[in-house]
């Protein structure tokens, strides 16, 4: 579909900083730089607006949304939330063989000292549970939300904060091992997951 060769055109423009965030894109040059008219594009455009990628302003263009501590609360909050609720619907699929996999992957995250690769841990551990989930749409919209918190923020997200998530990592896991599908729910959504400041933006 035209629309989504339009849509990943843009998605690898955003996200390889093609595209700014904080600029303005011009919707005439895309379309001529594309060959396509401007109905995939525009299509293309809602998707991202909706993901919250991009604001589409008339007669000024597509604006690249920068992210906000605003947004990233809210991502936060909305992550943890989904988490958790995957958690308690997947509960009956996670055994001592899962649990060992997740701990081999923190083991990976404490002795990583690279972001990129520590962001695909962290995005490897998450996803094991996630993926548990038969539930593509939540699978999907997870997915989106993870690209715009890590790969779209452009955040270095220091040492600091790979320490914490590392020790967050493990109490949930210890949490899963107890057999208590509320208590580990309840700690993605209301510790892992809670947003503090300090944490994000110092080393």
């Amino acid at each position: 579909m035209l629309r989504d060769v339009v849509y990943d055109y843009l998605w690898t423009q955003i996200r390889e900083k093609q595209f700014k965030p904080g600029e303005f894109v011009n919707l005439n040059l895309i379309s001529q730089k594309l060959g396509v008219s401007r109905t995939p594009l525009r299509e293309a455009l809602i998707v991202l607006e909706a993901e919250g990628f991009v604001q589409i302003l008339p007669k000024r263009g597509i604006y690249i949304k920068p992210l906000t501590l605003q947004d990233t609360y809210n991502l936060y909050e909305a992550i943890g939330a989904l988490e958790s609720s995957i958690i308690m619907s997947v509960w009956s699929k996670i055994d001592e063989n899962f649990i060992r996999t997740l701990e081999r992957i923190n083991g990976e995250i404490a002795a990583c000292t690279d972001y990129a690769r520590h962001y695909e841990l962290n995005h490897e551990f998450h996803f094991a549970y996630i993926n548990l989930s038969e539930n593509t749409e939540i699978k999907n919209y997870l997915g989106r939300l993870y690209q715009r918190i890590y790969d779209f923020s452009g955040i270095n997200y220091g040492q600091k904060f790979q320490s914490n998530n590392c020790a967050g990592h493990a109490e949930f896991i210890r949490l899963l091992r107890e057999g208590n599908p509320v208590s580990s729910a309840d700690y993605l959504r209301d510790v892992h997951w809670k947003f503090r400041v300090p944490e994000v933006f110092h080393a």
